[in-house]
């Protein structure tokens, strides 16, 4: 199983447009009359068996013809956007650890990214990575950094985030990327978004004997 994990509170590949966002794409209705059908979320599989044909939202560029318009209307308001971090379990034992298996998964991270405005965000990413994972010792040192050179189709991923909706996005670590690096105390858990830098979120990671 692939450590990287992604969901959406929403059930389905196929995003339905909904009435504000009619006169958005009104002008398309002759141009694209298939648009919507199309997987408008085609990263949502961290590891998809192949990649979505057909020209899709993903290629789709309105306002192709003036980028400093379409810079704009994909910029993500950070004051709008929330982040928040769970960490399973919140507590590490040493001696639990030791008595698990190599490849058991031991830690769950799951980053929360939560849409307060009232307009959608088209959040674009270079693979279908989408969290960044950073484990700090009390002194300030990282233990844990979540690679980024895994064996991830080098293809853009796109994900609307509506209005009032929420995305989460997991991360597993096994025993064996915990068990030479904890110490007693207690350690901290960052994350980011892939490619939004300003939205992280962190919080603590108690470690006993």
């Amino acid at each position: 199983m692939h450590p990287f994990s992604t969901e959406k509170n929403r059930s389905g590949y196929v995003r339905f447009v909904r009435p504000k966002q009619w006169l958005a794409i009104a002008w398309l209705g002759i141009a694209a009359p298939a648009l919507l059908a199309f997987d408008v979320l085609p990263s949502r599989d961290p590891n998809p068996p192949h990649s979505p044909s057909g020209t899709g939202l993903g290629k789709l560029r309105l306002f192709a013809t003036d980028p400093s318009r379409l810079e704009k209307a994909e910029r993500v308001d950070d004051e709008k956007v929330e982040a928040r971090v769970e960490v399973e379990p919140k507590s590490v034992s040493l001696a639990a650890l030791r008595q698990m298996a190599p490849e058991n998964d031991a830690l769950k991270i799951c980053l929360y990214v939560h849409n307060r405005d009232r307009k959608f965000y088209t959040l674009r990413f270079p693979t279908t990575q989408r969290l960044g994972v950073w484990i700090r010792d009390p002194s300030g040192q990282p233990v844990f950094v979540s690679p980024v050179d895994r064996d991830l189709p080098k293809e853009e991923g796109v994900t609307l985030l509506d209005p009032g909706d929420t995305l989460r996005y997991c991360f597993c670590l096994k025993q064996k990327d915990l068990a030479n690096s904890l110490r007693v105390g207690v350690y901290a858990v960052e994350t980011e978004l892939v490619g939004y830098p300003k939205i992280r979120a962190k919080r603590t990671l108690s470690v006993t004997p």
